[in-house]
């Protein structure tokens, strides 16, 4: 009679635990940790009340860890990294921090021995998931509502959405990333209401200014100038550019510039179609600035200059045009654009030419960031990693961009005090018609004299634009 009781007792258990395993099993697919897109619907996550997600406060140290008990040291920014593994809360150590990115680590440079030299120093280790690029948002939003947030994710945009799903800096990590290690023009860009919600180190090489990239094989080909020693000798101006597309045209027959976004030009001058000050957006589509931007570009298409066609990559690798202005990540030695052209050496980039403008800007065309989302369990391990993994002292210079030219040139872009990046993509893209009805029109063959009436018929676009990017950040 004992011999049945017990078996029918293990079998209770037995049943018990398969129905356990079960719940867990279907937990486990619906938060798609491995970074596929999340079954909750087609929401653009800029649409979203950002009081739908709460903030969870000043994160633990880890989803196999204890919650920790200590912050970052108050005086943290001004700690090398020795100091800071010195001051390290105890309990982080044995802790994991876990980075949502839609990139692999080897597409930086090095990248892998640094997470690697990280998680022995730190005793930290780190879970890199890959994401989508194009579902992103809503991804992190899925896994913030399945109690399965990541605790550092990227931004390419200040989005208002992005930011509305993150906790402010100092909640997350204790510090408020205002020291002087940090890149405070971008921690600017990044500020809500007085509250940081991006951060990126000054000394970094994960950033993404744009630049003129050309082939030296074209230069020699078509008996041009070379930029390069154009540059370096205080003659690379906009005149010059200009000039040099010209001539390539008339030598191969192919237009001389091509860009990755049609609208380089108005970026590279310091003009934005929508503003932030910080508190509020305004939609600047109809002023003279915007206007004479864009009937330059036309005009640089209607005289051969620039192709219709734009994004095409492939062709400027080809040998179809001579320059492209384009994100200088394009020219890191390990990311996967253009490899025959790294292999051959082919690809140097240098800045854009001075006098296009009053003021020479830095344009960065993805002004790269890292949050930490709400929800995060390790936000103050997130800092330790921020702190290691975005430090250029931590990869090695010489082989981390295709050549020491290209180098120069991220390093001077990268001290230019002027800055412009792009509020209108990281707001337009947000109802579904990236850059509203503009940068398709030119590339259709939109012509200078109906450049106002074209804004005119697309204003009200960025007006819903800009509507919703201060909606969302009315709930910050």
């Amino acid at each position: 009679m004992k011999k049945n009781i017990l078996r029918i007792l293990c079998l209770l258990v037995a049943i018990a635990m398969c129905l356990s395993f079960a719940g867990c099993e279907k937990k486990k697919k619906s938060t798609k940790a491995n970074g596929g897109s999340a079954d909750i619907g087609d929401d653009v996550v800029e649409a979203l009340d950002a009081s739908d997600i709460s903030n969870e406060g000043v994160g633990g140290s880890g989803s196999d860890a204890a919650t920790a008990k200590e912050k970052v040291s108050a005086n943290a920014d001004d700690m090398n990294w020795s100091q800071l593994l010195s001051n390290m809360p105890k309990d982080l150590k044995g802790s994991t921090v876990t980075v949502y990115s839609w990139n692999p680590i080897k597409d930086v440079s090095g990248a892998e021995n640094v997470v690697a030299n990280f998680q022995k120093q730190a005793g930290i280790k780190v879970k890199w998931i890959q994401g989508s690029y194009e579902n992103y948002d809503t991804e992190i939003l899925a896994k913030i509502k399945a109690g399965d947030s990541p605790d550092m994710i990227r931004y390419n945009y200040p989005a208002p959405a992005r930011m509305s799903l993150c906790q402010d800096i100092k909640t997350a990590t204790g510090s408020d990333c205002k020291g002087a290690v940090w890149d405070s023009t971008l921690t600017n860009v990044y500020t809500v209401k007085g509250k940081i919600y991006g951060v990126n180190l000054q000394n970094t090489f994960n950033q993404q200014p744009a630049a003129v990239a050309y082939k030296p094989s074209d230069i020699k080909r078509y008996k041009l100038e070379d930029p390069y020693v154009l540059w370096k000798s205080g003659k690379w101006n906009f005149n010059k550019f200009i000039d040099m597309c010209k001539q390539y045209k008339d030598r191969s027959g192919y237009a001389g510039w091509m860009t990755s976004r049609g609208l380089d030009y108005l970026w590279f001058t310091g003009v934005q179609m929508i503003k932030f000050d910080g508190n509020k957006y305004t939609n600047n589509i109809k002023s003279q600035e915007v206007i004479t931007a864009i009937q330059k570009i036309c005009n640089f298409q209607s005289d051969g200059i620039m192709p219709e066609g734009q994004s095409e990559a492939a062709a400027w690798e080809g040998g179809s045009y001579l320059f492209y202005t384009s994100p200088m990540l394009e020219a890191r030695r390990t990311d996967f654009h253009f490899p025959t052209l790294k292999k051959n050496n082919d690809l140097i980039m240098v800045p854009f030419p001075t006098g296009a403008g009053s003021t020479y800007y830095t344009n960065y065309q993805e002004y790269e960031a890292y949050g930490v989302p709400k929800g995060a369990k390790n936000g103050i391990g997130a800092y330790y990693f921020m702190r290691y993994y975005l430090d250029r002292a931590n990869y090695d210079a010489s082989t981390f961009f295709v050549n020491n030219q290209t180098l120069e040139c991220y390093d001077y872009l990268r001290k230019v005090s002027h800055v412009n990046y792009q509020t209108d993509r990281a707001l337009t893209k947000a109802i579904g018609n990236e850059l509203a009805g503009i940068n398709g029109w030119i590339r259709t063959g939109g012509k200078a004299e109906q450049v106002k009436t074209q804004i005119d018929k697309v204003a009200s676009v960025y007006d819903r634009a800009v509507d919703q990017g201060n909606k969302t950040i009315a709930n910050f």
